[in-house]
């Protein structure tokens, strides 16, 4: 094992050879795993400012191989997981100083793949990412008792999805860039119901309307107010949207 010191940055070196598998801990108390490694590779650990940076590269060819290590950054994050290419990229779990957590796929040093993120008001995040965007299908449980559970885009809601408000009411259908778009029902608790088209996150255009009696009635809305029936029935004026 050698030291060195280059303009107040302490560094190590390890070389190890013929390795096939290795777990040890490290003298910062870092599990260290090494895998079916033939060879002889440098186990280089820097320590800059406040936190250990930690590399693994085979000698012979220069190229660095996946490991798994701790990163902590000077504001208190830290990310604990596998890496590659100097840059995390596999399993690995992130937490922040405010109680926000990530644990799920890195690649490429950005949350990529399935993950869950556990935001610092207790909110929660369950399903695709890409480029550290909530991309693809997803489950977001805000606190206070709303959910959405469908596509995303750009971390927005996007395509289809359900969402639920937390004194019972649902809508399920379309989403563009956030906002109610498209077709989709709308079912309150007391079992009144809309079926029909959206536009900027209210009603807009032809829909059936469900009352309490359950008798069905297909009018049109602008703007989320009923402006005429096309069959009459005669309940309820302007539906909330």
């Amino acid at each position: 094992m050698s030291y060195m010191k280059v303009n107040g940055i302490i560094g190590m070196n390890i070389e190890i050879t013929r390795v096939k598998s290795m777990v040890e801990e490290n003298s910062f108390g870092q599990m260290v795993h090494i895998m079916k490694v033939i060879g002889q590779i440098i186990v280089n650990m820097v320590k800059v400012d406040y936190y250990w940076h930690k590399e693994i590269y085979m000698k012979e060819i220069g190229e660095m191989i996946k490991f798994m290590g701790t990163y902590i950054h000077q504001n208190g994050a830290k990310y604990i997981g596998y890496w590659e290419n100097d840059k995390q990229h596999g399993k690995g779990k992130e937490c922040w100083p405010d109680g926000a957590t990530f644990e799920g796929d890195y690649k490429n040093g950005q949350k990529n793949g399935i993950g869950t993120l556990r935001e610092a008001d207790g909110s929660t995040y369950e399903g695709e990412f890409q480029e550290n965007r909530f991309e693809g299908h997803g489950d977001y449980k805000i606190v206070g008792g709303k959910r959405y559970v469908g596509q995303y885009k750009n971390n927005k809601m996007h395509g289809k999805g359900t969402f639920y408000w937390n004194d019972g009411k649902k809508y399920e259908g379309d989403y563009i860039n956030g906002v109610k778009q498209g077709y989709g029902i709308l079912c309150y608790p007391d079992g009144r119901i809309f079926k029909g088209y959206w536009q900027n996150g209210k009603q807009h255009g032809i829909g059936i309307y469900i009352g309490k009696s359950k008798i069905e009635k297909e009018g049109e809305w602008i703007d989320g107010k009923r402006i005429r029936w096309i069959r009459k029935g005669g309940e309820s004026n302007n539906i909330e949207s």
